[in-house]
């Protein structure tokens, strides 16, 4: 097969069957064939024997929905275009195309994808289908052609592990903006496919959790879902809701993020957000024994503070933009034992915008509630900005 650069796209038979071969991404590969182009399912391929895809390759290449190459390899960690994405999907999930005399080879599996749903006008340019397909790109497509309806921009990443469709990298990551690979993308299809069936897969909780902090700004629900799951009418978590301005004009501060950690989880994706835990407290209490706990994270900048003398600016902290914080609700099931450190209610960490809560072990009033304050100084009244409030059962 000529790999040249300069090669225009053309049709190619092989053993029989009709193929489309595009240049894509700067080397000529086949479109999503019948499983009979010189590697057929019947013959291992030589490159996949070690490849931790290798049963969804086989499976696959089995359905007819993805060929390999002709000289006996598949080439799973080889890129894939849009196209050739939308080609397999198409006929993965067996929608009907005639391809016989389309230019360029992809228009009626690209016009196919939009008809069923799985694309959508704005995805990318109408042009840049033969262009690299994303992993954001590819979820995208993923939970349309699972049946799941969305119209928020950020949800994507979510709803794809929390389906169990997709996977994170290592530590969660998600890689949103990385280009996926041929073998990334039969994974992805076979999975899609299961979900349509009704089937539930497992996902990645690490990945679930960073999709929620990419989707709404906060992976409380997804870390700590015994305490913030039922949220009280009227005091739901809205993350265009995180700006505090005080009525004077004079300060604002936004959070970013709030970010939950399992302190039992050493691999606790987020805990790289925190360099230095080893050195917090909480009542001069080293957080690092507290194993039985969460810690809640504020991430967040101060806007403006155009008053320092009404608003302060907490010394050292400003450099790194502390926010004030206030918790109410819990409450400790034995003052005495607090005193000696026993974690026995969520507490606020010594000069740092966090808060560690034990998993057990403290009272509440039937309401959980955080906010964001502004740092008035005395005499001026602290104004406050109630940002959740969440229904926790009796004790804890």
């Amino acid at each position: 097969m000529d790999m040249g650069n300069g090669m225009n796209k053309k049709w190619m038979k092989i053993a029989g069957i009709t193929m489309a071969a595009a240049i894509l991404t700067g080397y000529s590969a086949y479109a999503a064939g019948d499983g009979e182009n010189g590697a057929s399912a019947k013959v291992p391929f030589s490159d996949i024997a070690k490849h931790w895809a290798k049963s969804y390759i086989e499976q696959a290449v089995v359905k007819g929905y993805v060929s390999g190459y002709e000289n006996g390899t598949f080439q799973p960690d080889r890129g894939i275009s849009r196209a050739e994405f939308a080609t397999m999907l198409m006929k993965a999930t067996g929608t009907v195309v005639d391809a016989s005399s389309a230019s360029p080879w992809y228009t009626p599996y690209a016009k196919a994808a939009a008809e069923s749903g799985a694309y959508a006008n704005g995805d990318f340019p109408a042009n840049g289908w033969d262009k690299p397909m994303t992993r954001l790109e590819m979820a995208r497509m993923a939970v349309r052609a699972s049946g799941e309806k969305n119209d928020d921009p950020l949800k994507w990443m979510y709803l794809v592990t929390k389906a169990g469709i997709m996977s994170g990298y290592p530590g969660g990551e998600l890689g949103t903006d990385k280009a996926t690979t041929r073998a990334e993308s039969l994974v992805v299809i076979e999975k899609t496919l299961k979900v349509k069936a009704g089937e539930t897969l497992t996902s990645d909780k690490y990945a679930v959790s960073q999709a929620e902090l990419l989707w709404h700004k906060t992976n409380i629900f997804t870390v700590m879902p015994e305490v913030f799951s039922k949220q009280v009418p009227g005091y739901t978590w809205d993350p265009k809701n995180l700006i505090l301005k005080t009525a004077d004009g004079l300060y604002s501060s936004e959070l970013q993020q709030l970010i939950a950690i399992d302190l039992a989880d050493p691999k606790d994706p987020n805990l790289k957000e925190i360099p230095k835990l080893s050195s917090w407290t909480w009542d001069g209490f080293p957080v690092v024994k507290y194993k039985d706990a969460y810690l809640i994270y504020f991430k967040g900048k101060v806007l403006f503070n155009k008053d320092s003398t009404k608003y302060a600016n907490f010394g050292n902290y400003a450099d790194f933009n502390f926010l004030p914080i206030s918790i109410s609700g819990p409450k400790s099931s034995d003052y005495k034992a607090l005193s000696k450190g026993v974690l026995n209610c969520p507490i606020v960490i010594d000069d740092q915008p966090a808060v560690i809560v034990p998993k057990k072990g403290y009272l509440t009033n039937t309401t959980f509630q955080l906010e964001l304050v502004s740092p008035a100084a005395a005499p001026t009244p602290i104004t406050r900005k109630i940002f959740i409030r969440s229904a926790v059962p009796e004790q804890m």
